[in-house]
């Protein structure tokens, strides 16, 4: 069995009848063999493939959990030295009212730690055949469970079903990444969820109602995860929209043909 790198494999045939084994019968196993060296082999570059697809993936989560969940932890640290010297000055109202905040700053580190590691469960390859409708629901839930919010949604099954699975991490990570700013900032009342197919277009959409922000200036609570969401959207081979302004609302929108090809790394 020879393939491109040299042989990989050997079929022995065997008689104990002399010359019992005719030349086309070895010509058919010949032919047999390089067609499984060719299977063989292509087996082997999809999982180098594969491999490749999720330690890009996790060195994409690396970054995003060192970019934001280590300031938030410098920040904490630093905080708290802040309000032990308050505490040793006497000023017991000022260390109380930040001690709250700093709670409530660890409550939303824990929020984005439970979604860095959502995101590592999603990584490509690590769930073979699952349904992008159903994680989409639970990428929802735990939304509405940590807020208390109810997401309107509308999931076309037939979207998902045209995505590869380095698209559904994207598309996924994405999704948590727009919740999650929704959940720090907008202090919306309603929020929606859609993923439809049309014409062969694919059209992600989360709505929210909250105060919104001007989505001409960079916005330095919310800039880091804009540029996060665009860069997956560039992997997916998507366009990426953000529609924002003071006390309107957000529309983030990602839309792409059904059969683009996804980058891995």
């Amino acid at each position: 069995m020879i393939a491109d790198a040299g042989p990989i494999g050997v079929i022995v045939l065997g008689s104990r009848q002399p010359e019992a084994i005719l030349s086309r019968q070895i010509r058919l196993v010949a032919a047999i063999a390089g067609q499984a060296a060719l299977l063989a082999q292509n087996a082997r570059l999809y999982a180098q493939l594969e491999n490749q697809a999720i330690l890009a993936e996790r060195g994409r989560l690396a970054r995003e959990m060192h970019d934001g969940l280590a300031q938030t932890l410098g920040y904490l640290k630093m905080r708290a030295r802040q309000i032990g010297r308050w505490v040793e000055a006497g000023q017991t109202d000022k260390a109380r009212r930040a001690l709250q905040e700093l709670a409530e700053t660890a409550d939303d580190a824990y929020l984005d730690l439970r979604a860095a590691l959502d995101g590592l469960r999603l990584t490509p390859g690590a769930q073979p055949g699952a349904d992008l409708a159903a994680q989409l629901r639970r990428c929802v839930a735990d939304f509405e469970n940590q807020t208390g919010q109810t997401v309107a949604l509308a999931l076309d099954p037939a979207a998902g079903s045209t995505l590869s699975m380095p698209a559904q991490a994207h598309l996924l990570r994405i999704v948590q990444e727009s919740l999650t700013n929704i959940r720090k900032h907008a202090h919306a009342a309603h929020v929606t969820l859609a993923l439809a197919l049309a014409e062969e277009r694919v059209q992600l959409r989360i709505e929210d109602d909250g105060q919104g922000f001007d989505a001409g200036r960079d916005q330095p609570e919310t800039h880091h995860g804009l540029r996060l969401m665009r860069e997956r959207a560039d992997l997916l081979g998507a366009e990426f929209q953000v529609a924002s302004a003071p006390g309107k609302g957000t529309r983030v929108c990602v839309e792409w043909r059904a059969r683009a090809q996804v980058t891995h790394g």
